[in-house]
């Protein structure tokens, strides 16, 4: 329903195509009543138009849709009163996204686009590969941890007892950044990590050329208590043992398309937010209700 309304709203604003006649053929007919591909177009969602005069099921999805607008606008719904304002309404969202986006279009330059993927790269992410064992009760999760302080297999534990189906894996869920993870994991696989990062550091005083996490334990570097977190760690799964196998910095995107577009993405979003707040500094705003007087204080 939203994609039907979306269109035939495109199409009274004049942002449908027009076609050339030969392109413009008779798909069905109803009492006589031609429908050309052009008008069975506009019915359609964007996405499914290529293949559309090839699909059956969408066809006849369209031929209902004339059927009972002819019998709703035999009732004259079409001059409701409610179904007016909601079209102006339709109409109104699609203009401000129109008049926004090509506002932030002509602000949009290659220049900036590149000097926010600059921004974004200029310092690299860490990244973390880590393993853990998933248990339902914190007192099974104590026992575990005090078991792999010993020196027992964390990866034999996480195969044994864990409750994640990364126990395949020994625990192992493989490198990850700090968003990916729910926080509270998060929060202390980084908190590790920062601690093998200080040993890396010490390492390289030391000229060791091999500073994995295995080597800096050899050295005397790290202890099997600076690598497995030291407590339970409780998310909205259950408890979690975690070990930290290795830090690295995560390796600098690509600039093609897709980046291309995600960066376009974010900087429209910045300009809208940007221009709003401009209007409304050129504005006279008066609040007449106390929460949005509050609104209006905490807009920006």
């Amino acid at each position: 329903m939203k994609h039907f309304q979306y269109m035939v709203l495109a199409a009274a604003l004049g942002f449908a195509p027009s076609l050339k006649a030969e392109d413009n053929p008779v798909v069905f007919e109803i009492d006589g009543t031609a429908v050309k591909k052009q008008e069975f177009m506009e019915k359609v969602p964007p996405r499914a138009q290529a293949h559309a005069l090839d699909n059956a099921r969408l066809i006849n999805q369209v031929v209902e849709q004339y059927l009972v607008e002819r019998e709703a606008k035999k009732g004259s719904f079409d001059k409701d009163a409610d179904v007016q304002k909601k079209l102006d309404q339709y109409r109104m969202n699609l203009v401000r996204e129109a008049y926004l986006k090509k506002a932030s279009e002509a602000d949009m330059t290659d220049a900036k686009i590149k000097e926010e993927f600059e921004k974004m790269n200029a310092k690299p992410k860490q990244e973390v590969s880590a393993r853990h064992i998933l248990v339902r009760d914190e007192d099974e999760a104590k026992k575990l941890i005090a078991k792999a302080m010993k020196g027992e297999s964390f990866e034999d534990l996480a195969k044994e007892c864990s409750e994640c189906p990364s126990k395949a894996q020994g625990g192992s869920l493989g490198f990850f950044t700090r968003e990916s993870m729910v926080r509270p994991f998060s929060n202390v696989a980084f908190a590790i990590a920062r601690t093998v990062t200080k040993a890396r550091a010490e390492a390289d005083k030391k000229g060791m050329k091999d500073k994995s996490v295995d080597a800096l334990i050899k050295a005397k570097l790290l202890k099997m208590e600076d690598i497995i977190s030291r407590k339970p760690v409780k998310t909205q799964f259950g408890w979690h043992l975690i070990k930290v196998d290795d830090v690295r910095e995560q390796e600098k995107p690509k600039f093609d398309d897709q980046m291309r577009d995600k960066i376009k993405r974010k900087l429209a979003q910045k300009f809208v937010r940007k221009h709003v707040l401009s209007l409304r500094d050129k504005a006279q705003i008066k609040m007449h209700f106390p929460k949005a007087a509050e609104a209006e204080k905490s807009a920006g």
